[in-house]
């Protein structure tokens, strides 16, 4: 804007002003340089390319086992990211998973990375983006299991670690009562999964990152795992609903799936020693 503003100013230094013809050149030119200035001050007003997003960088609501900072990291880098495919740029406002939406409400924030899950209800109020890391209950069986699926476990037992509760209403809203499942809670994933080799249970019932954790470390060759997630857990990102943060979930949401496409996902959740169950699951034969 400065430039033109010294283009103005060498135009009308050069006018000679003591012709009529001249005086209606400079009012037009004047009308138009106007116009400009406002035009391209409004669309600076109402494109924002800054957005502020809240999260907590303890991850209270997921179980990592460990990995709270290979979260924080990939979160980091995904937004960098994805800032180089659209311009958009994230600045983090660091905060609890209490104060999570409370932040977003009263104006703190643009947006916030949660697991809260769209309803019909909670849509009315916030706007949610695709699944960016999927943290859904999946199913574990022995390695020597024919088990491949919830179905299969019809009238046997499951285990649940406690501190899990989320997942045990997840398995419910799954249909998972509609086989007769029997649910047993355990302190906690590895008591579960002892229990599951020793052939007292059927089946265990754990978050992604947890069954993927246990089952390609310290379980390694004992159990397996036998599907996808059963629920589209996981974290997103939300913001209020209003037209432009639309835009914004779009334009993120458009990011997000050519970094799927080109692979650069996956990349990411390896760098940073994540799972997606989508490329990590493969069913057994």
């Amino acid at each position: 804007m400065n430039e033109y503003l010294q283009k103005l100013r060498d135009i009308v230094s050069k006018i000679n002003f003591r012709s009529k013809t001249t005086w209606v050149f400079a009012f037009c030119l004047f009308i138009g340089i106007f116009v400009l200035f406002r035009s391209c001050t409004r669309e600076l007003a109402s494109h924002q390319t800054v957005f502020i997003i809240a999260r907590d960088t303890t991850w209270h609501s997921l179980q990592l086992f460990g990995k709270e900072k290979n979260l924080t990291a990939f979160t980091n880098e995904l937004m960098t990211t994805i800032t180089s495919e659209t311009g958009l740029h994230f600045r983090w406002l660091e905060t609890n998973s209490n104060t999570l939406l409370e932040v977003l409400s009263n104006g703190e924030c643009d947006g916030v990375l949660t697991t809260l899950r769209p309803t019909t209800y909670n849509r009315q109020t916030y706007l949610f983006s695709d699944l960016f890391l999927e943290t859904g209950p999946v199913l574990l069986v022995r390695a020597d299991s024919k088990i491949n699926s919830l179905q299969d476990l019809r009238g046997q037992v499951v285990g649940l670690a406690w501190s899990a509760p989320l997942l045990y209403n997840a398995a419910f809203q799954s249909n998972t009562n509609a086989y007769n499942i029997l649910i047993i809670n355990y302190v906690s994933a590895t008591q579960a999964l002892d229990a599951l080799i020793k052939d007292q249970l059927d089946g265990v019932i754990l978050e992604t990152t947890a069954a993927y954790t246990l089952a390609e470390n310290q379980y390694a060759g004992k159990v397996k795992i036998v599907n996808r997630p059963i629920t589209d857990e996981g974290l997103r990102l939300i913001t209020l609903k209003n037209d432009a943060m639309e835009e914004f979930i779009a334009e993120f949401n458009g990011a997000l799936s050519t970094l799927r496409q080109d692979g650069d996902y996956t990349q990411l959740i390896d760098k940073w020693n994540l799972f997606d169950p989508e490329k990590r699951f493969l069913p057994h034969q």
